[in-house]
C-alpha cells in the first residue's frame, strides 16, 4: 500500500494519545530524501500534529480504508426468508433450506338415511403440518403429522437422496406408489373423498424404501415396504412391493393426455387370535393371517361403510393392478381408473377376486385449467386467473364435476356387497390456496339380498400453507 498507507496506519494506532516525535522524525527524512511529495508530506505531519480527539474523529487516509467488496460482502444475509410455498428459510447459496407448510379441511355432512344410518355432523377432517427441507444440496427430508378423527398420525417422516441424477432414493414412512388419485395431494382433488376403488385397495403409510424417477414425459415409482409406523402387536410384520409407471405423450399448459398403469402385491401381519373351540373351551390360534376390504359411500362425516367383506382368514396375499388415463382441454377435463385385487387363501378356502371403477369430469367455466406435474404423474394446485377480490370484482375460480364410481366387493363365499355411486361437485377457489367445495352423492348399495340407497350431501372449507 506504500510509505503513505503504511505511516497512515501508523498514526491511527497512535491515536489513543501515544508520542509521535519518531514518526515526525521518520517522516523528515523520507521527505527529505524525495520519497514523500510535498502533498503528502503535509498530510502526514498535519496527521502527526492533530490532537488525539480530533484525530479520533478525522476520516483515515484512503489508502487505509477497507476494500468495498470486503464491506459489501459482509453485509450480505446469511439465509433468505420467503412464504411461497410455506414457510421456506434458504441459505445464501441454495444448498440447505428448511420449510414449513400445513393444512386444515373442515367438513360438514347432511344426509338422507335409507337403511343404514349415517349421522349428521361437523368434523375437522385434517389438521397437517407439514416439515421438510434440504440439506448440502443433494440430501432432502420429511416430517408430516395429521390430527384426525381425534387422533394424531404421522403420515411421512423419510429421507431422501437426489445426487443421483437418474433417480431419487428415500427411505422411511411414505405412502407406496398407488393409482392416479393417490399421486396427487388430498388438496388437489375434485371431489372432497376419493372414489370407493381407492379407499378399499390402497394401502396405508408404510416403512420401506422408494425410488422415483422421470424424463419430460413419463414417471416410474418403486417401493419395497413393511407395516406402517404405528406399533402393531404381531408375530410377523405384513410385507409389500409396488410399482407405477406413467406416460404423457402431451403434457403441457392447457393440455394433457396422461396414461398409466399399477401393480402392488402384499402380504398380510400373523397374529395370535384367542377364541374358543368346538366345546366352548378358550383356545389361541397362532399365525391368524387376515385381511379385510371396505369403504364409505364417498362421504366422511357419520358415515356407515355399506360394503365390506368384513374379516377373511387364511389370507396368504393379495395383488391390485390398476390402470387410468386422463385428459385436459383447456377448461375441460375427464379421468378414470380401473382397479382388480386378486386374494390368494391357504387351507382350502377359495381364492376371491374384487375390482371398481370410477370415471370423472370437470368443467372450469371460469377459463382455468387443471394442473398436472409429470415428475409425480399427478395433478397439481388450481390457481385461478384472478383472486377473489370484492374491491376489484375477482370472482376466483369455479369448477363444476361429476363421478360415476363402482365397487364389487362380493365373490364365490364372500358377501361384501356391491356399491354404485353418482357425486356431483361444486368447487370455488378463492385463490390458489383457500377453497370450498360441496359434493352431492346419490348412492345405491347391494347387499345381503337388499339395496341401500341414501343421498348424502357434504361441504368443506380448506386452506394450506
Amino acid at each position: 500500500m506504500g510509505w503513505i498507507g503504511f505511516l497512515g496506519a501508523l498514526l491511527m494506532a497512535n491515536a489513543a494519545g501515544a508520542d509521535n516525535a519518531h514518526l515526525m522524525q521518520l517522516i523528515e527524512i523520507l521527505h527529505k530524501k524525495g520519497t514523500l511529495t510535498q502533498e503528502e508530506y503535509q498530510l502526514l505531519r498535519n496527521a502527526a500534529t492533530t490532537p488525539p480527539a480530533e484525530s479520533a474523529q478525522a476520516t483515515p487516509p484512503a489508502a487505509v480504508a477497507p476494500p468495498a467488496a470486503t464491506a459489501s460482502k459482509a453485509a450480505e444475509p446469511a439465509v433468505t426468508v420467503s412464504s411461497e410455498g410455506g414457510l421456506k428459510v434458504k441459505s445464501q447459496d441454495g444448498a440447505s433450506e428448511f420449510t414449513v407448510g400445513g393444512r386444515v379441511q373442515v367438513d360438514g355432512g347432511f344426509y338422507r338415511d335409507d337403511r343404514a344410518d349415517h349421522a349428521n355432523g361437523t368434523e375437522l377432517r385434517r389438521a397437517r403440518l407439514d416439515v421438510g427441507g434440504k440439506i448440502e444440496k443433494d440430501w432432502k427430508f420429511k416430517l408430516a403429522f395429521d390430527y384426525a378423527d381425534n387422533a394424531v398420525e404421522d403420515k411421512a417422516a423419510y429421507i431422501a437422496y437426489g445426487g443421483w441424477k437418474a433417480a431419487t432414493l428415500k427411505a422411511g414412512l411414505f405412502t407406496p406408489p398407488f393409482t392416479l388419485s393417490e399421486a396427487g395431494s388430498s388438496l388437489f382433488g375434485i371431489f372432497m373423498e376419493e372414489a370407493m376403488l381407492v379407499n378399499a385397495f390402497k394401502p396405508d403409510d408404510r416403512i420401506g424404501i422408494g425410488l422415483e424417477s422421470s424424463g419430460d414425459h413419463w414417471s416410474a415409482q418403486m417401493a419395497i415396504f413393511g407395516e406402517g409406523g404405528a406399533s402393531n402387536d404381531v408375530d410377523d410384520e405384513g410385507s409389500g412391493a409396488s410399482a407405477r409407471l406413467t406416460w404423457a405423450p402431451i403434457a403441457e399448459k392447457g393440455r394433457l393426455l396422461h396414461l398409466g398403469g399399477t401393480v402392488i402385491y402384499q402380504t398380510p401381519d400373523s397374529a395370535a387370535e384367542a377364541g374358543t373351540d368346538r366345546n366352548g373351551n378358550r383356545v389361541t390360534t397362532d399365525n391368524v393371517t387376515v385381511a379385510r376390504f371396505r369403504a364409505r359411500p364417498e362421504a366422511h362425516v357419520g358415515t356407515v361403510r355399506m360394503v365390506d367383506t368384513r374379516t377373511l382368514y387364511n389370507v396368504d396375499s393379495w395383488t391390485s393392478y390398476g390402470l387410468e388415463s386422463a385428459a385436459v382441454w383447456g377448461p375441460f377435463s375427464v379421468e378414470g381408473e380401473y382397479v382388480v385385487t386378486q386374494l390368494a387363501r391357504d387351507l382350502r378356502q377359495p381364492d376371491l377376486r374384487f375390482g371398481g371403477y370410477y370415471g370423472s369430469v370437470s368443467w372450469f367455466p371460469t377459463g382455468e385449467s387443471r394442473n398436472y406435474e409429470v415428475k409425480s404423474g399427478g395433478f397439481d394446485r388450481v390457481k385461478p386467473l384472478e383472486n377473489f377480490n370484492l374491491k376489484t370484482g375477482g370472482t376466483g375460480a369455479w369448477e363444476l364435476a361429476a363421478r360415476y364410481s363402482h365397487l364389487d366387493l362380493a365373490d364365490k363365499n364372500v358377501d361384501g356387497g356391491e356399491e354404485s355411486n353418482v357425486t356431483f361437485g361444486i368447487n370455488w377457489y378463492l385463490n390458489p390456496h383457500l377453497r370450498m367445495m360441496a359434493n352431492y352423492v346419490l348412492a345405491d348399495a347391494f347387499r345381503g339380498g337388499r339395496h341401500d340407497e341414501p343421498n348424502l350431501l357434504e361441504s368443506r372449507v380448506q386452506v394450506d400453507f
